[in-house]
């Protein structure tokens, strides 16, 4: 069965596949049983038949006598589908009714002219192309002449053995079970409609908790709900509980992992600002001691953020994409007032991503300051949707980056322009944010000249 279905369409599939199966087995059942309640049905008329024959016997001295005219009107209508006949102990014949008058040619079948006494064949057979049934009957006819010419006994009784059989056209037969036959498969067919339309329906009620499970599980994921509070089959209570408490504590983990970076950034900024203060007083090197706290505090901030982000969320909500982009870009335009930086955007407003939305502030932020600190005169920014995912385009007219140093840019600590001020971690912030996030980051040349960022969000 492919792996790439569904639960429901392989149920669906497997409950048609043992339908098709029991309906075949039923109809071949059936059939079966028609086919044999009708051939012994027929046998029991052409019995009967040879019973009304046996009937119309008239007793002669020495052989049968049959009359002109039989009680079964068929037997003396020509070609009428039913055929009389009399053999003799050797199989030869020594009389036919009327209506067989026409046929030539007889069933080469022994026991069609020859049978023992007392017993009775049944069969089908085929008479110049058409089909026929027929049926045999073993007699010992007694003779009571005035003078017995053979076999004659001690009462001057004799007997001869007799076969009557007779032909019967099979043509209502077949005709009959062929419309059973194609009566049962409509039948057959409406029935297994029905029973596939019925078990559509009960299986639709019964994955519906396991729909609704997917429906919750998928709000979750985007921080609609914090836990599974729906009403959930026995089934499926022991799941829905594991999964409970499995968000519980990853909701507690990141809130105590929060807590603990937020005491360590307060705990290591007070002793910054305390030197910062410091700085007032100092006179010699105070340059250098600036240098070094503004370097500190970088670092700080960015191993706070990479602890923060080391774990993600399990659910975590939609972000705007456009909104942030537009934020960040008009803030950039103020701190970089001195160049006049012309900002080109064509933004997908419709464009979501499932970030934490500082942390996508973050990403986008470190980027566009980069298209902007470097760049002579124009940033291009575009958002658009790629196979249901957004993809942001930044470039800008800077020198570029050159091919052998591409990889080297996202290192912590790498700056390719020492005279531009900055400890180099930004990239470094966004390569980890990236990880972090089922996202990807490239870097290539420009239509404008410079660098370009290409960032595929999740």
């Amino acid at each position: 069965m492919p792996s790439g279905l569904s639960l429901s369409n392989r149920l669906l599939l497997s409950t048609a596949l043992t339908l098709l199966v029991f309906l075949g087995l039923v109809y071949y059942a059936l059939e079966q049983a028609f086919v044999s309640s009708v051939t012994r049905s027929e046998a029991e008329k052409l019995d009967s038949t040879i019973l009304l024959l046996l009937a119309e016997v008239k007793d002669g001295q020495r052989e049968l006598l049959m009359p002109d005219s039989l009680q079964e009107t068929r037997f003396n209508q020509f070609d009428s589908g039913l055929y009389g006949f009399v053999f003799d102990d050797e199989g030869e014949e020594v009389w036919r009714s009327y209506s067989a008058v026409a046929v030539m040619d007889l069933p080469t079948a022994e026991d069609f002219r020859r049978t023992e006494t007392g017993n009775s064949h049944f069969g089908p057979v085929e008479l110049q192309g058409e089909g026929f049934l027929y049926a045999s009957l073993g007699v010992s006819w007694e003779f009571h002449p005035v003078q017995a010419a053979l076999s004659v006994d001690q009462e001057g009784v004799f007997s001869k053995r007799y076969t009557f059989s007779v032909l019967q056209s099979a043509d209502f037969f077949y005709a009959e079970l062929e419309r059973f036959r194609t009566g049962l498969q409509f039948r057959l067919l409406s029935v297994g409609v029905v029973l596939l339309f019925v078990q559509l329906l009960v299986l639709r009620m019964g994955l519906l908790p396991l729909k609704r499970l997917s429906e919750d599980v998928r709000r979750v994921e985007q921080g609609d709900i914090d836990q599974l509070d729906g009403v959930y089959p026995a089934e499926l209570q022991g799941l829905t509980n594991n999964l409970n408490q499995l968000l519980s504590h990853e909701l507690a983990q990141r809130e105590q992992h929060k807590n603990r970076l937020s005491d360590l950034a307060h705990s290591l900024k007070t002793p910054l600002s305390i030197a910062r203060g410091a700085l007032l007083e100092v006179e010699q090197d105070r340059d250098l001691l600036a240098e070094q706290l503004q370097q500190m505090d970088q670092i700080v901030q960015y191993q706070l953020q990479r602890a923060s982000r080391a774990r993600p969320a399990i659910a975590q909500r939609s972000t705007p994409v456009a909104r942030v982009l537009n934020r960040l870009c008009e803030a950039l335009k103020k701190v970089y007032s001195d160049k006049r930086v012309r900002v080109e955007m064509r933004l997908d407003e419709n464009a979501e991503c499932r970030m934490d939305e500082s942390d996508l502030m973050e990403l986008l932020g470190n980027v566009l300051d980069n298209a902007f600190k470097y760049c002579r005169s124009t940033v291009d920014v575009q958002l658009q949707i790629v196979d249901q995912r957004c993809q942001v385009y930044i470039d800008d007219d800077g020198p570029g980056i050159p091919m052998q140093q591409r990889e080297d840019i996202f290192a912590r600590g790498e700056r390719l322009d020492t005279q531009k001020p900055g400890q180099g971690i930004g990239l470094a912030v966004v390569n980890d944010i990236v990880r972090s996030y089922d996202a990807s980051i490239s870097l290539g040349d420009s239509n404008l000249g410079g660098a370009s960022f290409q960032i595929r969000l999740p």
